[in-house]
């Protein structure tokens, strides 16, 4: 079977380029009685083949979502590549 819309990806734990898709996971950190918890928020699978701005559109649109529900309080860190 072929998948449509693969990209060329660098695999860190490898250190080599792939064929992949992009993914975005967003994670709210919560307090708890036990100290702090990871919660899921969102995630997005997506292709850049056929936009390739398409990763910068997704972000802006999942920060705008978190900016709203969370009445625009947090703290905002990205990984390698934004």
């Amino acid at each position: 079977m072929k998948m449509e819309g693969l990209n060329d990806i660098y695999d860190a734990s490898k250190k080599e380029t792939g064929r992949g898709y992009n993914l975005l996971n967003l994670f709210a950190c919560a307090n708890n009685d036990e100290g702090y918890s990871l919660l899921p928020v969102s995630s997005t699978i997506y292709s850049n083949n056929s936009d390739p701005g398409k990763s910068h559109i997704i972000l802006e649109d999942k920060l705008i979502d978190v900016c709203i529900s969370s009445g625009s309080r947090g703290i905002y860190l990205f990984d390698r590549g934004y």
